[in-house]
C-alpha cells in the first residue's frame, strides 16, 4: 500500500514536471505564480510523499533490527544454521475431499475407511476435513451433521461420534455371517482372497483372533489345496497358509503350460532322443513283447545313443510283431533303400508281408523323401 502510493506520487510530480520543462524560462516563473492550483497540489504531493517515506524509513529500521545477526563469536554459528522452508501444494486435495458422499443409508465403517485413507494420502489436516462436512454428508447425513456440529471441534471427533450413532445394533452379528459365508471364488488366487478377508475382518468391532481367523479361511477356501495343506501339517498362521498355497498355484500353473513331446522330423538334429509317440493299445503289446524278449534273454536293455527304437509291425493274419527299426533309420542304417532294406532285414529277420511293410516304411521316411528320388 505505500509502495503504490509512493509510486502515485512519484508519477504524477513527474507529469508536471515534465509540463513544466515544455514551458520558456521566460514563462515559468508567470505559470507558477498563476496557477495557484497546480502550486497547492504540487506542495500538497511533496508532502505526502515525505510522509510516506519517513514510514518506510521507519519499518527499514525496524527489519534491520530483526535481521541483525548477534554480537561476539555466535555469529558464525547463528549463520551457519540452515532455515527450514515447508512448502505444501494443496493441487485440489482438498476440494476433491468433497467428493466423497455419505447420505446415511450405506455401510458407515465403509464410509469411514475410505475417507481416512483418502486424507492421510493427501496429507489433509483435522479441521480442513472437517470444513469440507457440509459437502460430504448428504439426506440424513446431512441433518445429523447439522444436529451435531456444536458438539464437535475436530474431524476425528465427528467420525467417533458417525460411528456411534450410525452403525446398526447388529453389525457385528451379520457381518460375521457374512465372513463365514464369503468363500473363494474361482478365479481368485490366495493372496487376493486372504486380502479381501483380511478387509472383511478389520470391519469387526471386536478383533478376531490369529488362529479364529485361520479356521474360518481353512474352511472358505477352494478344494484343490486340500492335498497340499494335507501334506503340509498343522498351519499355525495365515502367511503360511498363503505360501504354501502359492506354491501350489505356481505348479498348476507350470502344469497348465505343459505340452506333450513332438516327433522327429528331418530337421530334428538328435533323433535317437526324440520320442515316439504310440497308442495306449500299442504300448501295452510293446510292454508285453519286451518283457518276453527280455525273458529269454533275445535282447538287454540299452541307453546308448545307437540304441534302436522298437516297431510294431501287423503281421497277415492281424498279429503284431516286434521289430527293431535299426535297419533303415538308424544313423548305422544310412537310409538305404526299398532292396538294400529288404535284403538286410533277411539276414535275421522274415515275417508273412515283410516286403509290402518295407515298401511302405521306406515310402514314409522323412529323410528319404527330401534328399532321395520317388524310386529309392
Amino acid at each position: 500500500m505505500l509502495g503504490r502510493a509512493r509510486f502515485d506520487c512519484v508519477t504524477d510530480l513527474s507529469r508536471h514536471r515534465d509540463e513544466w520543462t515544455l514551458l520558456p524560462h521566460s514563462n515559468l516563473s508567470f505559470a507558477i505564480t498563476t496557477n495557484d492550483a497546480i502550486k497547492m497540489q504540487y506542495e500538497a504531493y511533496v508532502a505526502e510523499l515525505k510522509s510516506y517515506t519517513e514510514i518506510l524509513e521507519l519499518h527499514r529500521d525496524k527489519l534491520t533490527k530483526v535481521s541483525d545477526p548477534p554480537s561476539s563469536g555466535t555469529e558464525s554459528a547463528t549463520s551457519a544454521l540452515p532455515v527450514n522452508i515447508s512448502v505444501t501444494c494443496d493441487r485440489g486435495g482438498s476440494a476433491d475431499l468433497g467428493k466423497l458422499k455419505y447420505d446415511g443409508k450405506t455401510c458407515v465403517r465403509a464410509f469411514i475407511q475410505r475417507a481416512t485413507e483418502f486424507c492421510e494420502a493427501r496429507n489433509i489436516s483435522d479441521s480442513k476435513a472437517l470444513s469440507y462436512a457440509t459437502e460430504i454428508f448428504t439426506g440424513d447425513a446431512l441433518h445429523w451433521f447439522r444436529n451435531v456440529k456444536n458438539r464437535v471441534s475436530s474431524w476425528s471427533e465427528l467420525i467417533t461420534l458417525l460411528q456411534n450413532d450410525f452403525t446398526r445394533s447388529d453389525y457385528d452379528y451379520r457381518l460375521i455371517d457374512e465372513i463365514r459365508s464369503r468363500t473363494q471364488g474361482e478365479s481368485e488366487n490366495i493372496t487376493v482372497y486372504l486380502s479381501i478377508m483380511s478387509g472383511l475382518f478389520s470391519r469387526l468391532s471386536k478383533p478376531k483372533s490369529e488362529d479364529e481367523k485361520l479356521e474360518v479361511i481353512l474352511h472358505n477356501i477352494r478344494p484343490c489345496y486340500a492335498s497340499t495343506l494335507a501334506s503340509a501339517g498343522n498351519i499355525q498362521t495365515l502367511d503360511s497358509l498363503q505360501t504354501i498355497c502359492r506354491n501350489y498355484e505356481n505348479i498348476q500353473a507350470r502344469l497348465a503350460n505343459f505340452h506333450e513331446p513332438s516327433g522327429p522330423t528331418a530337421d530334428t538334429l538328435a533323433p535317437e532322443f526324440a520320442y515316439y509317440r504310440m497308442s495306449p493299445e500299442k504300448q501295452r503289446i510293446l510292454v508285453e513283447q519286451v518283457d518276453e524278449i527280455l525273458a529269454l534273454d533275445v535282447v538287454e536293455p540299452c541307453e546308448s545313443a545307437w540304441s534302436s527304437p522298437v516297431l510294431l509291425v501287423t503281421k497277415k493274419n492281424g498279429q503284431p510283431r516286434f521289430c527293431l527299426d535299426k535297419n533303415h533309420s538308424q544313423p548305422t542304417a544310412a537310409h538305404l533303400g526299398i532292396f538294400k532294406t529288404y535284403n538286410r532285414l533277411l539276414l535275421r529277420y522274415y515275417w508273412p508281408g515283410m516286403h509290402k511293410d518295407v515298401v511302405k516304411t521306406v515310402g514314409a521316411c522323412q529323410k528319404c523323401l527330401e534328399y532321395k528320388t520317388q524310386n529309392h
